[in-house]
């Protein structure tokens, strides 16, 4: 059950995402955040 648990996560986040998980909410928010230069033409 764990070696399925651990492929499904695999396939999910992948091996190289790991970082994600290291972020707090607030880095992630601005990571995320759409900025007014992505808008621009």
């Amino acid at each position: 059950m764990i070696e399925a648990k651990r492929e499904i996560a695999e396939q999910v986040v992948g091996t190289g995402e790991g970082w994600l998980t290291e972020l707090s909410t607030a880095e992630l928010k601005e990571l995320f955040a759409l900025r007014d230069t992505a808008l621009a033409e």
